[in-house]
């Protein structure tokens, strides 16, 4: 049968070399918002720890260091009860001052670090969350 032909080689490099460059184009993206979400997740926990340090403040005056590990549970006023809990891969340490504190928090899947400082030992503006270790 004269009329049954299948593709030419050349128009299966063709193919691949435009599934190729699509690839090269997509990848990169892909890894970048998989980063920004492992950094959102991050800073979400930083957020609901600073809502718990206020709310443990409001009862006792005074802020508590603490360290939550990877999905990890917080029992910031030693009553035995949850706290805070931490998404899962997500780290937090707290440091307490008698007029603030300092949180950073980190995914283990992201390069990133994040910190807010409340205090007056603040290095940045007091509040603001910020990438790197220290605030």
């Amino acid at each position: 049968m004269k009329g049954n032909r299948g593709f030419t080689f050349i128009e299966l490099l063709v193919v691949i070399v435009i599934i190729g460059v699509l690839a090269a184009i997509v990848v990169p993206n892909f890894l970048t918002a998989k980063t920004k979400s492992f950094d959102g997740a991050a800073k979400s926990d930083l957020r609901n720890m600073i809502v718990a340090q206020e709310n443990y403040f409001s009862d006792t005056q005074a802020y508590v260091d603490i360290a939550i590990a990877a999905g990890g549970r917080g029992d910031l006023d030693g009553n035995g009860s949850e706290d805070f809990r931490a998404s899962q891969g997500v780290t937090l340490g707290v440091t307490a001052y008698a007029d603030g504190f300092q949180i950073t928090s980190v995914h283990a899947s992201s390069p990133n670090t994040w910190c807010v400082n409340t205090s007056g030992v603040a290095a940045t503006a007091a509040g603001a969350i910020v990438k790197g270790t220290t605030c």
